[in-house]
C-alpha cells in the first residue's frame, strides 16, 4: 500500500513539472530604443534592428524587423515575441566614423538606451 501511494505522489510532482509552467522569462509586448552616440547625444534618423542574434561581423541575424529612430533618437518595437533572445543593433555615424553598437537580452527590456 505504500508503494501505490510513494508512486502517486511521485507521478503528481512529474506532472506538476511538465505541466507548461515555464522558468524562461518572458519578454515585455514592446520596448522603447534610444540611440546614443558615444559622447551621449541622441542619434535621430538611423535604422535600428530588432532580432535574434548579432553575427561576430556584427551583422544581425534573424530579424524580426527594423525602425528608424524619429528626432529625438527613439524607435519603439511593438509585438514582439514573447520568450527568447531579442538583440537590438544600429550602425551609428558620428563625426565621420561609423559605429556598430548591439545588444542582446533575454528578457528584453521595455526601454533601453543603446550606446
Amino acid at each position: 500500500m505504500n508503494v501505490r501511494v510513494g508512486i502517486l505522489a511521485i507521478a503528481a510532482m512529474l506532472a506538476g513539472c511538465s505541466s507548461g509552467g515555464s522558468s524562461t522569462p518572458n519578454n515585455p509586448s514592446s520596448t522603447v530604443i534610444t540611440l546614443e552616440s558615444a559622447t551621449g547625444a541622441t542619434v535621430p534618423n538611423t535604422v535600428v534592428t530588432l532580432s535574434t542574434g548579432i553575427s561576430n561581423n556584427n551583422v544581425p541575424t534573424g530579424v524580426i524587423t527594423t525602425q528608424t529612430t524619429n528626432s529625438v533618437g527613439v524607435a519603439t518595437f511593438t509585438n514582439l515575441p514573447s520568450q527568447g533572445i531579442l538583440c537590438v543593433s544600429a550602425t551609428i555615424v558620428s563625426g565621420g566614423v561609423t559605429v556598430f553598437a548591439g545588444q542582446c537580452f533575454e528578457p528584453f527590456p521595455s526601454t533601453y538606451t543603446l550606446t
